[in-house]
Protein backbone atom coordinates (compact mmCIF):
# COMPACT_ATOMS: atom_id res chain seq x y z
CA UNK A 1 0.00 0.00 0.00
CA UNK A 2 2.90 2.41 0.92
CA UNK A 3 4.34 1.55 -2.52
CA UNK A 4 1.00 2.59 -4.24
CA UNK A 5 0.72 5.91 -2.24
CA UNK A 6 4.37 6.49 -3.00
CA UNK A 7 3.90 5.78 -6.97
CA UNK A 8 0.63 7.73 -7.07
CA UNK A 9 2.56 10.85 -5.75
CA UNK A 10 5.88 10.69 -6.97
CA UNK A 11 3.83 10.54 -10.88
CA UNK A 12 1.34 13.92 -9.78
CA UNK A 13 4.77 15.83 -8.63
CA UNK A 14 6.87 14.80 -11.59
CA UNK A 15 4.46 14.62 -14.54
CA UNK A 16 1.47 16.61 -12.96
CA UNK A 17 -0.97 13.39 -14.10
CA UNK A 18 -3.47 11.48 -11.73
CA UNK A 19 -3.11 7.43 -11.63
CA UNK A 20 -5.37 4.80 -10.45
CA UNK A 21 -3.39 2.16 -8.89
CA UNK A 22 -5.05 -1.41 -7.57
CA UNK A 23 -3.76 -3.35 -5.17
CA UNK A 24 -4.71 -7.37 -4.30
CA UNK A 25 -2.93 -10.35 -4.25
CA UNK A 26 -3.09 -11.54 -8.08
CA UNK A 27 -2.58 -9.21 -10.79
CA UNK A 28 -5.95 -9.76 -12.40
CA UNK A 29 -7.55 -8.94 -9.23
CA UNK A 30 -5.26 -5.79 -9.15
CA UNK A 31 -6.35 -4.87 -12.43
CA UNK A 32 -9.94 -4.75 -11.76
CA UNK A 33 -9.19 -2.66 -8.92
CA UNK A 34 -7.78 -0.28 -10.73
CA UNK A 35 -10.30 -0.23 -13.21
CA UNK A 36 -12.76 -0.12 -10.52
CA UNK A 37 -11.06 2.88 -9.15
CA UNK A 38 -11.02 5.44 -12.16
CA UNK A 39 -10.29 7.72 -12.81
CA UNK A 40 -8.00 8.69 -9.70
CA UNK A 41 -8.59 6.41 -6.99
CA UNK A 42 -6.19 4.03 -5.11
CA UNK A 43 -8.32 1.07 -3.95
CA UNK A 44 -6.83 -2.18 -2.03
CA UNK A 45 -8.24 -5.64 -1.93
CA UNK A 46 -7.95 -7.39 1.30
CA UNK A 47 -7.26 -11.57 0.67
CA UNK A 48 -10.21 -12.00 2.75
CA UNK A 49 -12.33 -9.97 0.95
CA UNK A 50 -11.25 -10.79 -2.78
CA UNK A 51 -14.78 -12.78 -3.77
CA UNK A 52 -17.06 -10.21 -1.90
CA UNK A 53 -15.67 -7.44 -4.00
CA UNK A 54 -15.34 -9.02 -6.98
CA UNK A 55 -18.40 -11.39 -7.45
CA UNK A 56 -21.28 -8.08 -7.68
CA UNK A 57 -19.16 -6.90 -10.43
CA UNK A 58 -20.78 -7.11 -14.34
CA UNK A 59 -19.21 -10.24 -16.24
CA UNK A 60 -17.25 -7.77 -18.29
CA UNK A 61 -15.06 -7.40 -15.73
CA UNK A 62 -13.78 -10.27 -16.38
CA UNK A 63 -10.13 -10.31 -18.41
CA UNK A 64 -11.54 -11.70 -21.34
CA UNK A 65 -15.13 -10.92 -21.80
CA UNK A 66 -15.47 -8.93 -25.13
CA UNK A 67 -18.90 -7.84 -26.32
CA UNK A 68 -19.52 -11.00 -28.26
CA UNK A 69 -19.00 -13.01 -25.20
CA UNK A 70 -20.72 -10.69 -22.88
CA UNK A 71 -23.97 -10.80 -25.01
CA UNK A 72 -23.58 -14.39 -25.23
CA UNK A 73 -24.03 -15.01 -21.32
CA UNK A 74 -26.64 -12.39 -20.92
CA UNK A 75 -28.59 -14.19 -23.28
CA UNK A 76 -28.11 -16.98 -20.30
CA UNK A 77 -29.17 -14.54 -18.01
CA UNK A 78 -25.57 -14.69 -17.14
CA UNK A 79 -24.49 -10.68 -16.01
CA UNK A 80 -22.14 -10.98 -12.70
CA UNK A 81 -19.14 -12.42 -11.99
CA UNK A 82 -21.18 -14.31 -9.30
CA UNK A 83 -23.20 -16.31 -12.02
CA UNK A 84 -19.85 -17.23 -13.84
CA UNK A 85 -18.51 -18.71 -10.45
CA UNK A 86 -21.95 -20.82 -10.05
CA UNK A 87 -21.69 -22.60 -13.28
CA UNK A 88 -19.25 -25.72 -13.13
CA UNK A 89 -16.21 -25.68 -15.13
CA UNK A 90 -17.77 -28.62 -17.48
CA UNK A 91 -20.88 -26.46 -18.37
CA UNK A 92 -18.77 -23.23 -18.73
CA UNK A 93 -16.41 -25.04 -21.54
CA UNK A 94 -19.67 -26.24 -23.43
CA UNK A 95 -21.07 -22.79 -23.34
CA UNK A 96 -17.90 -20.83 -24.43
CA UNK A 97 -15.55 -23.35 -25.46
CA UNK A 98 -12.72 -24.84 -23.78
CA UNK A 99 -9.68 -22.52 -23.57
CA UNK A 100 -12.39 -19.57 -22.76
CA UNK A 101 -14.71 -21.69 -19.76
CA UNK A 102 -11.37 -22.81 -18.49
CA UNK A 103 -10.22 -19.54 -18.29
CA UNK A 104 -13.15 -17.54 -17.13
CA UNK A 105 -13.99 -20.02 -14.39
CA UNK A 106 -10.67 -19.88 -13.27
CA UNK A 107 -10.89 -15.68 -12.84
CA UNK A 108 -14.19 -15.70 -11.16
CA UNK A 109 -12.80 -18.06 -8.47
CA UNK A 110 -9.78 -15.10 -8.50
CA UNK A 111 -6.85 -17.80 -9.27
CA UNK A 112 -4.72 -16.40 -11.49
CA UNK A 113 -1.17 -18.16 -11.13
CA UNK A 114 0.58 -15.51 -13.34
CA UNK A 115 4.09 -14.40 -10.86
CA UNK A 116 5.13 -10.87 -10.57
CA UNK A 117 8.46 -10.64 -12.00
CA UNK A 118 10.12 -7.82 -10.96
CA UNK A 119 13.21 -6.07 -13.14
CA UNK A 120 12.32 -6.64 -16.74
CA UNK A 121 12.61 -3.56 -18.48
CA UNK A 122 10.48 -1.89 -21.37
CA UNK A 123 11.66 -2.63 -24.92
CA UNK A 124 9.79 0.21 -26.67
CA UNK A 125 8.58 3.56 -25.38
CA UNK A 126 6.68 6.18 -28.23
CA UNK A 127 4.89 9.24 -28.12
CA UNK A 128 2.44 10.46 -30.60
CA UNK A 129 0.04 13.94 -31.21
CA UNK A 130 -3.34 14.16 -32.47
CA UNK A 131 -3.92 16.40 -35.15
CA UNK A 132 -7.61 17.05 -35.91
CA UNK A 133 -9.30 17.20 -39.09
CA UNK A 134 -7.45 20.28 -40.48
CA UNK A 135 -4.46 19.79 -42.92
CA UNK A 136 -0.85 19.91 -42.09
CA UNK A 137 1.58 21.32 -44.27
CA UNK A 138 4.96 18.89 -44.56
CA UNK A 139 6.77 21.97 -42.68
CA UNK A 140 4.09 21.06 -39.53
CA UNK A 141 4.77 17.93 -39.53
CA UNK A 142 8.24 18.25 -39.92
CA UNK A 143 7.76 20.03 -36.32
CA UNK A 144 5.67 17.73 -34.48
CA UNK A 145 8.10 14.78 -35.21
CA UNK A 146 11.27 17.25 -34.22
CA UNK A 147 9.22 17.81 -30.51
CA UNK A 148 8.53 13.72 -30.49
CA UNK A 149 11.85 13.02 -31.07
CA UNK A 150 13.48 15.37 -28.95
CA UNK A 151 11.08 13.96 -26.44
CA UNK A 152 11.65 10.69 -26.74
CA UNK A 153 15.41 10.93 -26.97
CA UNK A 154 15.38 12.57 -23.52
CA UNK A 155 13.50 10.03 -22.40
CA UNK A 156 16.03 7.17 -23.71
CA UNK A 157 18.92 9.10 -22.11
CA UNK A 158 17.70 9.32 -18.79
CA UNK A 159 17.13 5.89 -18.92
CA UNK A 160 20.60 5.13 -19.87
CA UNK A 161 19.49 3.23 -22.79
CA UNK A 162 19.80 2.66 -26.77
CA UNK A 163 17.15 1.78 -29.56
CA UNK A 164 17.31 0.18 -32.77
CA UNK A 165 14.12 0.73 -34.66
CA UNK A 166 12.74 3.89 -35.10
CA UNK A 167 9.31 3.47 -35.99
CA UNK A 168 6.24 6.29 -37.38
CA UNK A 169 2.54 5.54 -36.73
CA UNK A 170 -0.02 7.33 -38.78
CA UNK A 171 -3.73 7.79 -38.49
CA UNK A 172 -5.90 9.22 -41.85
CA UNK A 173 -8.67 10.78 -41.93
CA UNK A 174 -10.53 7.68 -43.16
CA UNK A 175 -9.60 5.76 -39.52
CA UNK A 176 -7.05 3.73 -41.61
CA UNK A 177 -3.81 3.56 -39.91
CA UNK A 178 0.21 2.58 -41.00
CA UNK A 179 3.55 2.22 -39.77
CA UNK A 180 6.86 2.28 -41.03
CA UNK A 181 9.97 1.38 -39.50
CA UNK A 182 13.65 1.36 -40.05
CA UNK A 183 15.93 -0.79 -38.22
CA UNK A 184 19.60 1.13 -37.68
CA UNK A 185 22.73 -0.72 -38.06
CA UNK A 186 24.08 0.31 -34.55
CA UNK A 187 22.07 1.05 -31.27
CA UNK A 188 21.94 4.70 -30.41
CA UNK A 189 20.12 7.81 -28.01
CA UNK A 190 21.58 10.37 -30.31
CA UNK A 191 18.73 12.66 -31.24
CA UNK A 192 19.90 13.75 -34.74
CA UNK A 193 20.02 10.04 -35.83
CA UNK A 194 16.66 9.19 -34.71
CA UNK A 195 15.21 12.49 -35.84
CA UNK A 196 17.33 12.05 -39.23
CA UNK A 197 15.59 8.68 -39.59
CA UNK A 198 12.25 9.54 -38.69
CA UNK A 199 12.30 12.27 -41.05
CA UNK A 200 13.36 9.82 -44.05
CA UNK A 201 10.14 7.46 -42.94
CA UNK A 202 8.12 10.41 -42.95
CA UNK A 203 9.22 11.80 -46.38
CA UNK A 204 8.69 8.11 -47.76
CA UNK A 205 4.84 8.44 -46.30
CA UNK A 206 3.69 11.81 -47.55
CA UNK A 207 2.29 11.21 -51.11
CA UNK A 208 0.03 9.05 -48.75
CA UNK A 209 -0.59 11.29 -46.61
CA UNK A 210 -1.58 14.01 -49.18
CA UNK A 211 -3.95 11.76 -50.67
CA UNK A 212 -5.62 10.59 -47.90
CA UNK A 213 -4.87 13.32 -45.10
CA UNK A 214 -3.80 12.83 -41.18
CA UNK A 215 -5.07 12.75 -37.97
CA UNK A 216 -2.53 11.44 -35.95
CA UNK A 217 1.34 10.92 -35.95
CA UNK A 218 3.45 9.20 -33.59
CA UNK A 219 7.21 8.32 -33.18
CA UNK A 220 8.32 5.14 -31.93
CA UNK A 221 11.81 3.38 -30.48
CA UNK A 222 12.10 -0.07 -30.42
CA UNK A 223 14.65 -2.80 -29.46
CA UNK A 224 15.43 -0.93 -26.53
CA UNK A 225 18.84 -2.37 -24.90
CA UNK A 226 20.57 -0.83 -21.28
CA UNK A 227 24.06 1.55 -22.42
CA UNK A 228 26.92 -0.17 -23.14
CA UNK A 229 25.40 -3.90 -23.30
CA UNK A 230 24.86 -3.91 -26.99
CA UNK A 231 26.58 -6.16 -28.97
CA UNK A 232 26.91 -5.22 -32.81
CA UNK A 233 25.84 -7.84 -34.90
CA UNK A 234 25.78 -7.73 -38.81
CA UNK A 235 21.84 -9.03 -39.80
CA UNK A 236 21.41 -9.32 -43.57
CA UNK A 237 18.05 -7.44 -42.95
CA UNK A 238 19.76 -4.66 -41.01
CA UNK A 239 21.07 -2.57 -44.58
CA UNK A 240 17.44 -1.92 -45.63
CA UNK A 241 14.28 -0.34 -43.74
CA UNK A 242 11.37 -2.54 -42.44
CA UNK A 243 8.30 -1.11 -43.85
CA UNK A 244 4.75 -1.99 -43.09
CA UNK A 245 1.24 -0.33 -44.39
CA UNK A 246 -1.54 -2.24 -42.09
CA UNK A 247 -4.80 -2.83 -43.44
CA UNK A 248 -6.37 -2.23 -39.95
CA UNK A 249 -9.49 0.12 -39.87
CA UNK A 250 -11.22 1.60 -36.39
CA UNK A 251 -14.23 3.62 -36.87
CA UNK A 252 -15.27 6.05 -34.24
CA UNK A 253 -17.40 3.43 -32.55
CA UNK A 254 -14.44 1.10 -31.89
CA UNK A 255 -15.49 -1.63 -34.10
CA UNK A 256 -13.58 -3.16 -36.65
CA UNK A 257 -15.67 -3.46 -40.30
CA UNK A 258 -13.51 -5.35 -42.25
CA UNK A 259 -11.34 -4.09 -45.41
CA UNK A 260 -12.07 -5.08 -49.16
CA UNK A 261 -9.44 -7.22 -50.55
CA UNK A 262 -8.90 -4.33 -53.26
CA UNK A 263 -8.05 -1.72 -50.56
CA UNK A 264 -5.39 -4.13 -48.63
CA UNK A 265 -3.75 -4.77 -51.96
CA UNK A 266 -3.40 -1.30 -52.46
CA UNK A 267 -2.18 -0.48 -49.29
CA UNK A 268 0.38 -2.95 -49.86
CA UNK A 269 0.82 -1.27 -53.19
CA UNK A 270 1.54 1.75 -51.71
CA UNK A 271 4.17 0.53 -49.13
CA UNK A 272 6.18 -0.76 -51.86
CA UNK A 273 5.89 2.12 -53.66
CA UNK A 274 7.43 4.82 -51.21
CA UNK A 275 9.61 2.26 -49.21
CA UNK A 276 12.36 4.25 -47.91
CA UNK A 277 16.17 3.85 -48.33
CA UNK A 278 18.47 3.49 -45.71
CA UNK A 279 19.73 6.90 -43.65
CA UNK A 280 22.53 9.08 -45.01
CA UNK A 281 25.41 8.81 -42.97
CA UNK A 282 24.23 5.29 -42.00
CA UNK A 283 27.66 2.53 -41.86
CA UNK A 284 27.58 0.58 -45.07
CA UNK A 285 27.94 -3.15 -44.73
CA UNK A 286 31.30 -3.37 -46.27
CA UNK A 287 32.76 -1.22 -44.10
CA UNK A 288 31.23 -3.21 -40.83
CA UNK A 289 33.63 -4.58 -38.19
CA UNK A 290 33.07 -8.54 -38.44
Amino acid sequence: MEIAVRLRTRIREQVGLPITVGVARTKFLAKVASGVAKPDGLLMVPPEGELAFLHPLAVERLWGVGPVTARKLHRLGIATVAEVARIPETELMEILGRASGRHLHALAHNRDPRRVRAGRRRRSMGAQRALGRGSRSPEELDTIVVALVDRLARRLRAARRVCRTVVIRLRFRDFTRATRSHTLLEATAKTQVILATARELLAAAMPTIEVQGLTLIGVALGSLEDEGASSWRFRSTASRPQCSMRCSTTSATGSDPPRSPERCSSAATRASRYRSSPIEGGVAPDRLAP
